[in-house]
């Protein structure tokens, strides 16, 4: 089974050769509730918005702006790297005629190999987005007869992806994709022409694969299945309404999800969990207990993960939900909400350019865990695990509840170095009861713990991350930096990063992030009770010192891989976009990003703001 991902971007260029055929007729583009019920999963990009749009909106006037093209030009050659790797045999073009166009022989009868893209290439492929498409899945319909395996040839799996491309304006830059995606096929396919709701299709067959393609006005069109394709050019050719009851409009997951979000906007995503009752016998690792599994996690909790991106002005908003059954014992129970941490919060200074702080159950994590183990343990042998747990519990010297039950859940990243340094970033960790903590970090570091000191009412460890302190002697290095509050853990690679960070907070009246005016305002967008916020002020970010910091780190990197040489590392292996990007493109485009999540009775929802 070919995966979606793979299958969207191959099959994106085999749409090209549509662009060589029929002309072209007005057509609206198919609505989320349009699809069949028994969608899957769908994805809607509506295309680029008119180019004022694109001028006043931060984000797209950074992907516009010319210093940002080495990146463009890096992330559509990953992509089409990407998908030549994933590809063992490429399709072959369409010519006008219809007929298989065989690759260029060179000397000898050899297949001539793919010429590298050029930047201009790259960059036209890039502009394919500027149409709009949707991709989704069809689940397998019920009652459909399955495909007889035998010992030569293992019955085909459903797979129900298809795709609709807007081709308007594209149909020659379409041809040229699928002429330069075709150079390397290994084997013509068997291609036949066959009727389907009144459209001319073709049938693309090769040695473990079949698909088709067709197109009517304006779209272009594809599926791996036939009655896929069917079903779809249907509603593509609205000759007679689909009934209500057989679309995404009737299916409650969909309309869960739609009175979560509201309006549609530039990009719209929707997943539906499906059914994992057969999980088991179709699982390639028959000897693994899928199904108690996904029944301790209690995963049927999950109803469904959708949202969409909504061009605001200068602003980009993403919203999104993970709804479903938020009942005593389900995953949702991993997820609590409250204020920020006073104790958390005043590590952030009014000079913090980053902060991020989530808030989680850890006895539920602790519990979750304890019922996976036990699913995935043989019938009548979880007295091992008890055991395991008991061993444990002796050596801590304390029930495992009571360990976790030392932590309160609230977990924040805090970076106020102007380049990003890593190694100057904060961590912290909401506990209570400091001495039992203490102790349980001394009974677990164990020969770790370096160093110990007390001063007031902070205790620091230095921690070593490679080696141990063993009786012989001290073999340690690649230090890391703790300190132990009242009510927090903080830690950090850099021992003056931490020792920065707790002085601060101690000064009376200091203005914390959490006074200060752009804050405030992003914070004001949503509830009092959360889940977890991030914060970032990208005018704060010395962008010039990051790439320099960048392109020193992977040189460090690069010349860590051959112990001994003391020369320099190749130019050619720094990443070539990153030493032509000119970084001031980023403090031209890019202000303020916020984001939140919380949850109420209908699951967890998210919401994001970025200018």
């Amino acid at each position: 089974m070919i995966t979606t991902k793979s299958s969207a971007s191959r099959y994106l260029s085999l749409l090209a050769f549509l662009a060589l055929a029929a002309t072209s007729r007005a057509q609206a583009p198919i609505e989320p509730e349009q699809l069949p019920a028994r969608t899957v999963f769908y994805v809607v990009w509506r295309g680029v918005p008119a180019p004022t749009q694109r001028q006043s909106n931060s984000l797209l006037a950074l992907w516009d702006d010319p210093d940002f093209a080495p990146v463009r030009f890096a992330l559509v050659e990953q992509i089409l790297s990407n998908n030549e790797k994933s590809e063992k045999t490429a399709d072959r073009a369409f010519p006008k005629n219809g007929s298989a166009k065989a690759p260029t022989a060179g000397p000898g009868g050899a297949v001539e190999k793919k010429t590298k893209l050029t930047r201009q290439e790259l960059e036209e492929f890039a502009s394919l987005l500027d149409n709009g498409f949707v991709l989704g899945y069809f689940g397998e319909p019920e009652g459909r007869p399955r495909p007889v395996a035998s010992a030569a040839k293992p019955a085909k799996q459903w797979n129900g992806i298809f795709l609709v491309y807007d081709r308007s304006g594209k149909e020659a830059l379409l041809a040229k994709t699928i002429l330069r995606a075709q150079q390397n096929a290994k084997e013509p396919p068997q291609l036949t022409a066959l009727l389907i709701a009144g459209v001319p299709v073709a049938e693309i067959k090769q040695k473990d694969d079949t698909s088709y393609i067709a197109q009517t006005g304006k779209f272009a069109v594809f599926a791996q299945e036939k009655l896929v394709l069917e079903d779809i050019l249907k509603r593509v050719l609205q000759k007679s309404p689909p009934a209500a009851d057989t679309t995404l409009a009737s299916n409650p997951v969909f309309r869960e999800a739609q009175s979560s979000l509201g309006s549609h906007g530039i990009l719209d995503f929707f997943l539906r969990m499906p059914d994992l009752s057969g999980l088991t016998e179709k699982s390639p690792a028959p000897g693994v207990r899928w199904q108690p599994t996904l029944d301790a996690i209690r995963l049927d909790a999950i109803h469904s993960l959708c949202g969409t991106i909504i061009l605001d002005g200068p602003r980009s908003r993403i919203q999104g939900a993970l709804l479903g059954d938020t009942s005593r014992g389900t995953l949702f129970d991993l997820f609590t909400s409250g204020e920020i941490s006073p104790a958390i919060a005043a590590l952030a200074s009014a000079e913090t350019i980053y902060f991020n702080q989530s808030h989680f159950d850890p006895l539920v994590i602790l519990e979750t865990v304890r019922r996976v183990a036990r699913a995935l343990s043989p019938p009548g042998q979880t007295a091992m695990i008890e055991m395991f747990e008991s061993s444990l519990q002796t050596r801590l010297g304390m029930p495992l509840a009571d360990a976790f039950g030392l932590f309160t859940g609230e977990f924040a990243s805090i970076q106020s170095a102007p380049d990003f340094d890593p190694a100057r970033q904060i961590y912290a960790l909401g506990i209570r009861r400091r001495p039992e903590v203490l102790k349980l970090l001394r009974t677990v570091l164990n020969e770790r713990l370096s160093s110990e000191r007390a001063e007031g009412d902070i205790t620091f460890l230095k921690i070593s991350l490679s080696g141990n302190q063993g009786g012989s002697g001290i073999a340690q290095w690649n230090f890391y930096h703790l300190a132990v509050t009242p009510d927090l853990i903080a830690g950090a690679s850099r021992s003056e990063a931490l020792r920065a960070a707790l002085a601060q907070r101690t000064q009376s009246g200091a203005a914390g992030l959490l006074k200060a005016p752009k804050f405030l305002e992003t914070r004001g967008h949503f509830p009092p009770q959360l889940n977890g916020i991030a914060y970032a002020d990208f005018q704060r970010v010395n962008w010039q010192a990051v790439k320099d910091h960048w392109i020193a780190e992977t040189k460090k990197s690069l010349a860590a891989r051959k112990p001994g040489s003391s020369s320099e590392p190749s130019p050619k292996l720094i990443p070539g976009w990153l030493e032509q990007l000119n970084p001031e493109v980023f403090s031209r485009h890019l202000h303020t990003s916020t984001s939140a999540s919380w949850k109420d009775s209908r699951g967890l929802h998210f919401d994001g703001w970025m200018d």
